[in-house]
């Protein structure tokens, strides 16, 4: 009787050790002969040895097969029985071996995500793996995104509001400290 299989008494024929089970020697004589299949395996029926799940995916014990982690998780190691929650900066795909770093412009402030937030009008990221947005400075404008606050020729003007776009910035008055570098000088 053939390794991955049992042979009962006056058997005419082997019969395979089932799904999720295993038996790496010949000549078994009952389907306890077949062990179960360890956490992080796989055991097709008839399985000679267990087969470990690749990084990205897991399984119980038991199992027949390997199941992908899913979006917002990772599993970095093979034969593993459970996949990670994806950390905070980051997002995770599903049958992910590695978390993903948000790009600039994108932030992720909880464990778990399969996507990045993206900034808002009137923040900004200019750093990767960021777990937040900036605000962007008084004087300044920034749209969504990773650019960071654009300021106007000759720096902020006091107690001014930021801006989500260059619409909310308007010339400066003649006279004015920060109108003396060019005439085209804008305040926000």
């Amino acid at each position: 009787c053939p390794a991955g299989a049992y042979c009962e008494a006056r058997a005419s024929a082997a019969l395979l050790c089932p799904v999720g089970t295993w038996n790496g020697t010949a000549n078994a004589t009952s389907v306890d002969d077949c062990a179960e299949c360890p956490e992080g395996f796989a055991c097709v029926a008839g399985a000679t040895a267990p087969v470990p799940c690749d990084a990205g995916s897991v399984s119980s014990a038991g199992a027949g097969g390997c199941t992908g982690c899913e979006p917002g998780e990772y599993q970095p190691s093979p034969a593993q029985p459970s996949c990670l929650l994806c950390p905070e900066g980051s997002y995770c795909l599903a049958r992910s071996a590695t978390p993903i770093t948000c790009a600039p412009g994108g932030f992720a402030n909880v464990s778990g995500l399969d996507a990045c937030f993206e900034c808002d009008a009137g923040e900004f990221q200019s750093s990767s793996n960021a777990t937040a947005c900036d605000a962007c400075d008084a004087g300044g404008w920034c749209g969504p995104g990773p650019i960071p606050v654009t300021l106007f020729r000759r720096g902020p003007v006091r107690g001014a509001a930021p801006r989500t776009s260059p619409a909310g910035c308007h010339p400066l008055l003649s006279g004015s400290p920060f109108s003396q570098a060019s005439p085209a000088s804008h305040g926000c």
